[in-house]
């Protein structure tokens, strides 16, 4: 089954005001034409009807990122995201550049317009951006949806297919603003956990069998690592019932399961640039 495209309710382009009146235009300026006008609107009401009929999308999903509004922080969180969508849609907000980015537009700090002017103009190519790409899906990322988004937003059907994902958002903001869209998203928040990682420190699942176990930690002593606690240890070694930890990306450290003959458990890697995979009958 085809998926579903976001659409304008009223588009300008494909108006009958604006179809038929390009007809009336090219006839009076060229009046040879004035003859073939009632073909001429037929022809413009078949365009408008194939418009309005359809439903086929070139997208999954429209992403707006406000990114002048980004920390530091935030930039680094959302880098593997960005990473993360080469057949999605992406219009970034901001003065520096995002190479992940279908569209740049400045933000209004740099911008010498005044605030109603930047807020048309940003509705405007939202406008151009939804009809060129079709999104199934219309997201917005960022600290405050601006008028200009939510004057597009006002245009969109069907209105299910929206959502904002708050970045640092006051709450008072986000219960005023979030009506508009169909869906409020939530970004899952940096733990602050404190985690006293250790680069010379290695934990050993207790589910790993002996032979293994003493391999590892005959390695270790040879290469002077000592044993610690999964909190402590920058490199895992795991048992393939062992749980991979949430924030195995987030602490930038190294899980290697081990595995007995379990061949297919390379389908459960979640986090493939820190999460490893080696088989006990492959000692070497």
């Amino acid at each position: 089954m085809a998926s579903m495209t976001i659409k304008q309710k009223i588009s300008i382009e494909y108006s009958y005001s604006f179809q038929w009146g390009n007809s009336f235009r090219e006839a009076l300026i060229r009046p040879w034409r004035l003859p073939f006008l009632p073909y001429s609107m037929w022809k413009k009401h078949r365009l408008i009807q194939r418009y309005r009929k359809n439903n086929s999308s070139l997208t999954p999903y429209l992403f707006v990122i406000d990114y002048q509004k980004f920390s530091s922080d935030d930039r680094v969180q959302f880098q593997t995201f960005f990473n993360s969508l080469p057949d999605c849609e992406i219009l970034v907000i901001g003065d520096d550049h995002v190479a992940a980015a279908s569209h740049h537009f400045p933000s209004s700090r740099s911008s010498s317009k005044d605030k109603r002017q930047w807020n048309d103009d940003l509705q405007r190519l939202l406008t151009v951006v939804v009809e060129s790409s079709r999104p199934e899906k219309f997201v917005f990322i960022g600290q405050y949806p601006y008028a200009g988004i939510m004057g597009v937003l006002r245009t969109l059907e069907p209105n299910k297919d929206t959502a904002w994902l708050p970045v640092r958002s006051k709450e008072d903001t986000i219960e005023e603003r979030s009506q508009a869209f169909g869906h409020l998203l939530r970004w899952p928040q940096s733990s602050t956990r404190k985690w006293n990682l250790n680069s010379k420190k290695v934990h050993i699942s207790h589910i790993i069998d002996g032979n293994v176990k003493k391999l590892l930690r005959s390695k270790m002593s040879q290469f002077q690592f000592s044993e610690g606690s999964q909190s402590e240890s920058k490199l895992h070694f795991l048992h393939e019932e062992d749980i991979i930890d949430d924030h195995l990306e987030e602490k930038q450290c190294l899980a290697i399961t081990i595995t007995n003959s379990n061949r297919n458990y390379q389908e459960k890697i979640l986090y493939p640039a820190n999460h490893v995979i080696l088989y006990a009958d492959d000692e070497e």
